[in-house]
């Protein structure tokens, strides 16, 4: 999933050396897939829709689940529905504060016809985050990392 570089930039050395087995888990139930057609007419941020109450419930199910797995860590895009399915999974395994880490690169195809908008996306900043969802829930030293280029190519996701 991440080659080495990555995991190491991510994780640090002495972590990234260690075993390291990883979950990948699909975002909750998304707002838009109730009634889509509304949705992209009406919202500020069509390519960015929160989890539905059931999608926010089955994240802390999904974390109550995996406990007793090892998880210490969740890796998560910056899109809404995604940090939101981190925080939910976070709570029901029960872990630490700082736990959970945004990373950017960490998104979907970054193109216009895939997320439904011919803007280049914004996302909020961690400290915007914090306020948003609360101190403590995310790792304040997570290495810094960039968005991939703007209507990148097929390849370029990889």
């Amino acid at each position: 999933f991440f080659p080495a570089p990555q995991l190491k930039r991510l994780m640090g050395d002495s972590e990234a050396s260690q075993e390291t087995r990883c979950f990948i888990l699909r975002h909750g139930e998304r707002l838009d897939s109730q009634d889509p057609a509304r949705w992209f007419a009406t919202s500020r941020r069509p390519f960015d829709p929160p989890l539905t109450a059931s999608g926010q419930q089955a994240a802390h199910k999904r974390g109550v689940a995996l406990r007793g797995q090892g998880i210490t860590t969740i890796y998560t895009s910056p899109f809404l529905r995604c940090v939101q399915t981190a925080i939910g999974v976070a709570k029901g395994l029960g872990l630490k504060p700082g736990s959970v880490s945004v990373v950017n690169d960490l998104s979907e195809i970054f193109q216009a016809r895939f997320l439904n908008t011919q803007k280049i996306p914004t996302f909020p900043s961690l400290r915007r985050l914090e306020q948003t969802f609360g101190p403590g829930i995310f790792n304040p030293n997570c290495p810094p990392s960039s968005f991939p280029r703007w209507e990148e190519t097929g390849s370029e996701c990889m």
